[in-house]
């Protein structure tokens, strides 16, 4: 029996470390392997220790060691690198959604079902809004009109889910705090919420006294103006929001 504190390993181990002798091949083992003992019966303790009935599981440890090089040098780039890295990782994520799983009957029911509720709650909030300022508005459809006009209809794009999209997926992909982004980024599509709300309310005006004007306003002030948002938000995050040195 071994005393207590040293460990003998059996013959088949030795082969697989390679080592001739019980030091080498112990030497060896421990280098490239983590050793746990599984006990499948309580330990005895007396004078000596004895371990009964336990099995020995071995853990090659070498891929993991290559995965923790991997991981430093990753965290050792410039922060554009890994920006451009993540990108990279993002889009193709995207491709394969996009391309296996967007048409997939169930991806579709969560698809239409969550853009039907968006546009209604758009439109419901741009009602109330209209209403405050003392227009009278209904509802038909996908449409929101101010009374005696024909009003502004909400196709999928005046949803901004690009904008929204595009957002989302620079702040995961720039580097800092996970914690920090996952309250930013529902903060950055309430703020989208709230620019779209805005738009559809002001487009609807301009339906009231100036549709001569309404193209302009809707291809030309209102989608630079969101993206004017969009780059102020990425401003906010890059320079205030995210770890100054990420790890």
């Amino acid at each position: 029996m071994p005393q207590a504190g040293v460990f003998h390993l059996p013959a088949y181990v030795r082969r697989r470390a390679g080592g001739k002798h019980q030091h080498e091949a112990n030497d060896t083992f421990l280098k490239n392997y983590s050793i746990k003992f599984v006990f499948t019966q309580p330990v005895s303790c007396g004078s000596q220790l004895l371990i009964v009935n336990c099995k020995l599981l071995i853990v090659n440890c070498s891929y993991m060691q290559k995965i923790k090089k991997i991981k430093t040098a990753y965290f050792n780039t410039h922060q554009f690198i890994r920006f451009g890295i993540n990108g990279v990782f993002l889009f193709i994520l995207w491709f394969i959604f996009y391309k296996f799983f967007r048409n997939l009957r169930l991806t579709d029911y969560f698809y239409e079902g969550i853009t039907y509720y968006i546009t209604h709650i758009s439109l419901i909030f741009s009602k109330l809004v209209l209403n405050i300022f003392g227009y009278e508005v209904e509802i038909w459809g996908k449409t929101i009109k101010i009374i005696n006009t024909y009003g502004v209809h909400l196709d999928r794009g005046c949803l901004g889910r690009n904008n929204i999209g595009i957002f989302t997926g620079f702040i995961i992909a720039y580097p800092g705090l996970i914690r920090t982004k996952l309250w930013y980024i529902p903060f950055g599509i309430f703020v989208f919420f709230l620019i779209n709300s805005a738009r559809i309310i002001a487009l609807a005006i301009t339906v009231s006294c100036c549709p001569q004007n309404l193209d302009f306003n809707h291809h030309v002030v209102f989608q630079y103006g969101t993206l004017g948002f969009m780059f102020l938000l990425w401003f906010i995050w890059i320079k205030f929001l995210r770890k100054k040195k990420t790890k």
